[in-house]
């Protein structure tokens, strides 16, 4: 029975670590990595952002799940496997999240007939909502019938 509550308290020890709070400057450093993968992540369709750290996630880790939602709009890292390392991994950290964002613009990744609506935050937190894609999808609706006039018969008398 001692083994049993000696093994609990192993357990609840463990998850105490996994979700004490951050200290100030760590917070600041994974606050700091969303937010420069906030733009990217909204660039690829999802409207609420960089999803948040899990706890007990490390700062690499943590930076390398931003960047692999995201990856895959990136023509020069598209399908690599990231380094671990927390010093290679910010150059190419700073090119895949730049390279999804100019994706967003690219008419070449917009199919005939699709509009996509992107939600971005401005410095004071205010959503901005642009469109990209086909403006025929907007104007569609608005445009007048065709319609054909003649004016005048040709040849053919008697």
């Amino acid at each position: 029975m001692s083994t049993s509550i000696d093994q609990l308290r192993l357990e609840v020890a463990a998850l105490r670590a996994r979700t004490a709070p951050l200290c100030p400057g760590l917070a600041e450093e994974y606050q700091n990595a969303q937010q420069k993968a906030d733009a990217a992540w909204r660039a690829v369709g999802c409207s609420d952002g960089a999803p948040q750290h899990l706890a007990g996630e490390d700062l690499v880790s943590y930076r390398q799940r931003l960047l692999a939602g995201v990856q895959s709009r990136s023509q020069t890292w598209r399908g690599v496997h990231l380094p671990r390392s927390q010093d290679a991994l910010a150059p190419i950290e700073q090119q895949i999240l730049t390279e999804a964002t100019n994706s967003l613009t690219d008419p070449g990744n917009y199919k005939p007939g699709e509009l996509r609506a992107i939600v971005s935050l401005d410095q004071t937190g205010r959503k901005i909502t642009r469109f990209y894609g086909d403006p025929g999808v907007t104007w569609s609706p608005f445009q007048p019938a065709t319609i054909r006039c003649v004016t005048g018969f040709s040849g053919g008398g008697k």
